[in-house]
């Protein structure tokens, strides 16, 4: 299929998880907010750049490495395919957590696949924006759509497909859902979370660092200019107990920096202490893997680094910059919260000011597209307006301080 004048544009591909949006909020910040009329004096100005600009995420929620590595080469290789050079393509791809696990439906149970009906329509965070920096209509994203082979299930929107291969992640589905389908899709995801459950996760930790080996080899064969982030500190804070008990600080007692007890009270946690400490990198604490680590090239990889966090990711950076209140995105004509939308924390899903702040951060090798800095500083500006004022949210990009104890202490 051919696509006319795509040369005309410059590409940012990426995928994902639900973490991997930051590539679709840059590029077109003010679809994600509630109040939008607060930026129309930055509607011309709020990124640097004189291109037309495509902005193509494959990012699904609960998806690991396998789905984000075969996704982002199946989406590269597409747009090569349809003429675009390297020099005009941009990568970026978050890397979720390590004991993400996708399996393909298993051959000896016969599921009927058709039950999952997988979209032959877009739905994926495409973005166009004009030479002018205005969001452009859907048409030529739905073209290059159809040529991509790469979807997602229309009645469990967490499983992926990419030609035919389907990517389940099965301990992060529910079995009811699957249950939706019939009996037989009940046991095939029961079986599969059973399955998954006797896999030894250092298993699982080769796995993923195969995958970010793969990309990245295949990036630097197609010379396209590319940088990785994490969703969280995967490749550091590991602890070996001792008596071969290993494991990640975010699957110990400690981990959580706000929680629920069972009280219903939200607790700020007083065991919640971090420090940076290379001798808990993976590398250290399981040899084994350093075959793998020494091919990574960091160089492409940006980490939040401070005295605290080590190798960290977008919840590290969320939590030491954000404060309280940097884990909740204010919906439309929403007034009122309650004590389990507020918590910040691990996988809570970072507001979006977050993102804004980290495109220039993190997209250190994109040539043709920078955050502009009267933007960001007015961006950030308004979201601490938000967290000292005296009520609810005077710019409904976040809520106040204030609201966020009189909610937590709330009985």
């Amino acid at each position: 299929m051919e696509i006319k004048n795509l040369h005309e544009y410059k590409f940012i591909l990426s995928s994902g998880c639900s973490y991997g949006i930051m590539p679709h909020i840059s590029v077109y910040p003010f679809d994600w907010f509630y109040n939008k009329t607060i930026f129309d004096d930055f509607r011309d100005s709020y990124i640097d750049t004189d291109n037309k600009i495509i902005s193509l995420g494959v990012n699904i929620g609960s998806q690991g490495s396998n789905w984000q590595a075969d996704s982002i080469i199946q989406l590269c290789t597409k747009i090569l395919e349809l003429g675009v050079k390297p020099e005009n393509i941009y990568c970026v791809v978050e890397w979720s957590q390590w004991h993400r696990y996708n399996i393909h439906p298993y051959n000896f149970i016969n599921l009927d696949l058709s039950k999952l009906k997988f979209r032959d329509w877009n739905t994926f965070d495409f973005r166009e924006i004009d030479q002018n920096k205005k969001r452009v209509g859907d048409t030529l994203l739905n073209e290059i759509f159809k040529t991509l082979d790469i979807t997602c299930s229309n009645v469990l929107y967490n499983v992926g497909k990419i030609e035919e291969r389907i990517y389940v992640n099965p301990m992060h589905m529910n079995r009811n859902d699957f249950l939706k389908l019939g009996d037989d899709f009940g046991y095939f995801i029961s079986k599969s979370q059973e399955i998954e459950s006797a896999y030894m996760f250092e298993s699982k930790i080769k796995n993923y660092l195969d995958n970010i080996l793969k990309v990245q080899y295949f990036f630097e064969a197609r010379n396209l200019k590319y940088n990785f982030l994490f969703m969280q500190s995967g490749l550091s804070e590991w602890h070996n107990l001792g008596k071969g008990l290993i494991k990640h600080e975010l699957n110990m007692s400690h981990s959580a920096y706000q929680y629920i007890n069972q009280n219903g009270d939200l607790v700020i946690n007083p065991d919640y202490i971090k420090t940076n400490n290379p001798l808990t990198d993976i590398e250290v604490v399981m040899p084994e893997t350093k075959n793998e680590i020494n091919k990574i090239n960091f160089n492409n990889i940006w980490f939040h680094e401070s005295e605290k966090y080590r190798r960290g990711g977008i919840d590290e950076w969320t939590l030491e910059n954000l404060k309280e209140v940097g884990y909740i995105n204010i919906k439309y004509g929403q007034q009122e919260l309650k004590k389990g939308d507020i918590i910040c924390n691990y996988n809570h899903h970072p507001n979006h000011v977050a993102y804004i702040n980290l495109w220039n951060l993190v997209a250190t090798n994109c040539d043709f597209m920078k955050i502009n800095d009267k933007f960001l500083n007015f961006v950030n500006e308004k979201y601490w307006e938000d967290y000292e004022f005296d009520g609810f949210s005077k710019n409904n990009i976040a809520i106040s301080k204030k609201e966020w104890y009189r909610i937590k202490d709330n009985n």
